[in-house]
């Protein structure tokens, strides 16, 4: 019996509890649906209340439009009307203008002035987004604080499609008309052209102008050219100075007398003497010049130069003396300065 008891009292209390929370649901979902029915009409419900301005057409002073015109529209009202220049309030208006086939973007309000102190002017552009016969809703006028303060009147419109009533595809839009060619006047061509000849030449020359300017201009100065003798007198003489003898450098100090000679003689009597022997070089030189002091002069430099013997400084010295006398005595004789003979002038007796 007890158990009976127990279970009923359970079964009762869950059924209160359902029946608590379904009223409570019911009673926040009439909240919200109150709620959010304010806010829907909360503008509509405001305003009934507020002043309604008439829009004037500024932009066109027709009746028509055609589908993406750009249409001002102007509202005009007294200080009185409306305390301070209002601005459009768009953001309870999307969806009806959407409906209504219209694009608004924004308002500007006339500045502050002497015309302020009389009129309260607002502008804003309108789009006509379709054809037939638009209606442009109320729209709210607020303050800058945000406050609504008046409401426009509903604008009727005859919107015409910009598309032609004959075009045989209205669905279709033109294909892309190809590049427009302009046709210039010969004379602009021709000055055109020598304008651009000029321009380019004036260009290269200074770029070569420049170019010569930065180059350093070198100056060659012809340097006097030594007779064979002097350059062979200079060269035993620059001998002398390198001091091989007293440094125990025979064979080099040996050597450089018999290449002096060689080219000294090379260049005197006109054959290859660096490239022949001592016996080829005296050869050639039988029948131009005496060649005994010569030849004793080479014998002993060419003991030197392919041999182990090793002279004295003396020796050397005296080698090099001696071929400096070789070359005084046969070097070219300057030619004689042949002088004309003066003219003998006889006064006539």
């Amino acid at each position: 019996m007890s158990r009976i008891f127990f279970t009923l009292i359970f079964v009762l209390f869950f059924q209160s509890s359902f029946a608590a929370i379904a009223g409570l649901r019911d009673s926040v979902g009439r909240s919200l649906t109150h709620s959010a029915k304010s806010a829907l009409e909360g503008p509509a419900s405001e305003g009934a209340e507020l002043p309604q301005l008439d829009l004037e057409w500024a932009s066109r002073g027709g009746t028509g439009a055609h589908v993406g015109d750009e249409i001002e529209f102007v509202v005009k009202a007294k200080p009185e009307d409306l305390p301070e220049v209002p601005t459009l309030d768009l953001s309870m208006a999307e969806k009806a203008l959407s409906e209504s086939g219209w694009q608004v973007v924004g308002s500007v309000g006339e500045p502050a002035g002497e015309k302020a102190k009389k009129d309260r002017v607002v502008k804003f552009l309108a789009y006509p987004l379709r054809a037939g016969q638009l209606v442009l809703p109320s729209l709210i006028l607020k303050t800058s604080e945000g406050m609504p303060i008046a409401l426009t009147r509903p604008f009727a419109l005859e919107v015409q499609s910009a598309i032609s009533p004959k075009d045989p595809k209205p669905d279709k839009s033109e294909p892309d008309e190809p590049p427009v060619s302009l046709d210039f006047p010969m004379w602009t061509v021709v000055t055109s052209s020598i304008l651009g000849l000029l321009i380019f030449t004036a260009v290269i020359y200074g770029l070569i102008y420049l170019w010569r300017k930065k180059k350093p201009r070198s100056v060659s100065i012809a340097e006097p050219s030594l007779s064979e003798d002097a350059a062979a007198l200079l060269a035993l003489a620059q001998l002398e100075k390198s001091k091989c003898l007293e440094r125990g450098e025979y064979k080099i100090f040996y050597f450089g007398i018999s290449e002096i000679l060689k080219e000294y003689i090379d260049k005197r009597f006109q054959f290859d003497a660096l490239e022949c022997t001592t016996a080829e070089m005296l050869n050639s030189l039988r029948g131009k010049t005496e060649v005994e002091n010569i030849s004793s002069l080479f014998e002993k430099l060419d003991r030197v130069k392919f041999t182990d013997y090793i002279p004295d400084n003396h020796e050397g010295a005296d080698l090099l003396e001696k071929g400096r006398e070789f070359v005084r005595k046969t070097k070219r004789q300057p030619e004689p300065l042949i002088l004309p003979q003066e003219a003998t002038t006889h006064a006539p007796s």
